[in-house]
């Protein structure tokens, strides 16, 4: 074989394997594509959204309580009638206050369970994405292969 006849050979060999390459490299975008439309989407909703709500009403929810325990003990150590109305009522109205925050707790950490099944769902779809890049990769460096091969430019 001449220099030429290799250098040829060499020419097509490192076409071919960059040409497979680039395709990989489509597939790889769309790995990463299909990642970012999907779950880190919902990741940056969460962090940006939910979070920060059920932060607010976690603290919320601690005042509530910790006023309904001053309004509780300030009931209990009266022992004067005439002060026990007023102290009665700041009780009620801070029971009243608290299961309300219970409630609104409640209702944001609803939340969450949409999250985790949509992540769930994300996940799910992260998985299917990387196994079709995975088989798109196999694929493209097995066709090389046989090119190479049928060309007589297998090892």
């Amino acid at each position: 074989m001449t220099q030429c006849e290799l250098g040829d050979k060499l020419g097509l060999v490192l076409s071919q394997y960059g040409q497979t390459h680039m395709d990989i490299g489509v597939a790889e975008r769309n790995l990463i594509t299909d990642v970012q439309k999907s779950l880190l989407v919902t990741v940056k909703h969460y962090l940006d959204t939910v979070w920060p709500s059920i932060n607010t009403q976690r603290r919320n929810l601690e005042f509530a309580r910790l006023d309904f325990d001053s309004a509780k003990q300030k009931k209990e150590a009266c022992t004067s009638e005439d002060k026990i109305r007023p102290l009665t009522a700041a009780f009620e109205a801070a029971q009243l206050k608290f299961n309300e925050q219970i409630a609104a707790a409640r209702a944001t950490t609803s939340q969450l369970k949409n999250v985790e099944e949509t992540l769930r769902e994300d996940l799910k779809a992260m998985a299917a994405a990387q196994m079709r890049y995975f088989n798109a990769c196999q694929e493209q460096l097995r066709q090389l292969t046989s090119k190479l091969e049928s060309a007589g430019l297998g090892a």
